[in-house]
């Protein structure tokens, strides 16, 4: 317990909300893998970004010790002032917290959202911006810019996508955690699923869940996210 108190407190010690120097340091921590990143956008001019900036710190020191996370993150600031008509190009105003998700990576793919050395090269020389972010790994946040909220959103946003990208490696044959039960007991039903059955057996799961008050039944809630990227995936396979 104390142990644990201990490691809580160093978290919170060693928190750092990291300001962006560059567009290139920009696009290489978002660009992390593995690693999620959340970004506040702000002007020295703005009301609404000086209330927010103590709300930010609050948010990153919590969240450092945060043990619901079930991924790295680290917390940037972008001062649109400077970045205006490179970084902060396509947002309607400020302030805004968003949470970039990291690339999507498997033994045959690269980062595709990384430059290439002759696109480094021709940035430095003509000053473009050739680093680019696709827009579904960008989720912004559009509530209440205070802690709670933001924690709440931040936390759902990290393990939901964390757990597509688990489930996208039981449906794609790629190896799981061997300690992890809820993805193994999600990948014994995946093999034994009908495929041709989907709509009955969403309906089967939904009614364990409404029928159940048992708020740990995350191996029931895994199967039906299951359920929903089968579908998905069978409609992208129906329009090719």
């Amino acid at each position: 317990m104390r142990f644990s108190f201990i490691l809580a407190v160093l978290a919170v010690a060693f928190a750092e909300i990291i300001p962006i120097e560059s567009i290139d340091q920009f696009y290489d921590l978002a660009n992390k893998d593995g690693t999620y990143t959340v970004v506040k956008y702000y002007t020295e001019w703005c009301s609404h970004c000086k209330k927010l900036k103590s709300v930010y710190k609050e948010l990153d020191e919590q969240l450092s010790s945060e043990s619901n996370l079930n991924a790295p993150i680290e917390f940037v600031e972008v001062d649109c002032d400077t970045y205006g008509s490179t970084i902060c190009k396509r947002l309607p105003g400020y302030p805004i917290v968003e949470v970039v998700k990291p690339p999507t990576l498997d033994a045959n793919t690269t980062v595709t959202d990384t430059p290439t050395l002759f696109e480094r090269v021709k940035r430095a020389i003509f000053g473009e911006n050739t680093w680019t972010i696709s827009d579904d790994r960008i989720v912004r946040f559009e509530g209440s810019r205070s802690v709670n909220p933001l924690q709440g959103f931040i936390t759902m946003v990290v393990n939901k996508d964390v757990m597509k990208r688990q489930l996208m490696d039981i449906i794609e044959g790629r190896p799981i955690e061997a300690q992890d039960k809820v993805l193994n007991a999600i990948k014994e039903y995946y093999n034994v699923l009908e495929h041709n059955n989907l709509v009955h057996e969403r309906a089967r799961l939904e009614r364990i869940l409404k029928t159940n008050d048992d708020g740990q039944l995350d191996i029931v809630k895994g199967q039906l996210e299951l359920i929903n990227l089968l579908e998905t995936t069978n409609e992208i396979v129906d329009e090719l």
